[in-house]
């Protein structure tokens, strides 16, 4: 499987098509940010009864990185709609992302530590979750009640031909852009670990189906 992998990634990009950058695309002109931030303006389906409740992605790729090594991992997750800026994701028991996220736990710090630009890559038919063991915490005094909240830091870009880059990744989104696509003057950061998780993980291409496309 993982020849068929690396071969299907040789064929899909020998005739990359370089992207055109703009300063001030058109889909640049509604940006809502803040307070004004709302998921539920977007349509996030219920799929099965059994679910708690509708996902904003169905499918997508979560990437954490290790605090210490810096390792990145790259995870396929759903993220549930909790409240109007909130979503919420489930990462399997002993996957690496559960693994980062207990050295954190263990340090006593957030998950993730602090802010980067490791990004959750999000296209057609993806999903993104975070799971964790609820049963960890001490138990609480009767009556209580214990409730969980996701803080994420991230950029949403959709795969599409409305969006300004929309059939590829980059450019990369960074903290310390001032404006996206942002222009000549700026560039994501060339350090080793970025340019590392842009190498294992920012490598691929996502084109729409068309007619007789398996």
């Amino acid at each position: 499987m993982s020849n068929l992998s690396r071969k299907w990634m040789e064929l899909t990009t020998k005739k990359m098509v370089k992207p055109a950058y703009v300063d001030s695309p058109a889909v640049m002109e509604n940006v809502l940010t803040g307070d004004k931030v709302d998921i539920n303006m977007f349509p996030s389906p219920w799929f099965y009864p059994d679910d708690g409740g509708r996902f904003f992605v169905t499918a997508g790729f979560l990437v954490t990185k290790d605090p210490d090594t810096g390792w990145t991992n790259l995870g396929t997750y759903r993220a549930q709609v909790l409240g109007k800026d909130i979503l919420g994701s489930q990462i399997i028991k002993g996957k690496h992302g559960d693994m980062h996220m207990k050295k954190d736990q263990e340090a006593g710090q957030p998950a993730p530590r602090r802010a980067d630009d490791v990004d959750v890559v999000v296209g057609r038919g993806e999903e993104i979750t975070v799971a964790f063991d609820a049963e960890e915490p001490p138990p609480l005094p009767p009556g209580w009640r214990r409730d969980f909240l996701l803080y994420s830091d991230s950029w949403l870009k959709d795969a599409d031909l409305n969006t300004a880059t929309g059939q590829g990744t980059a450019p990369l989104p960074f903290h310390g852009m001032s404006r996206y696509p942002y222009g000549a003057d700026e560039r994501y950061p060339t350090d080793a670990a970025h340019q590392r998780y842009v190498k294992r993980y920012d490598t691929r291409r996502m084109t729409p189906r068309g007619p007789g496309t398996p």
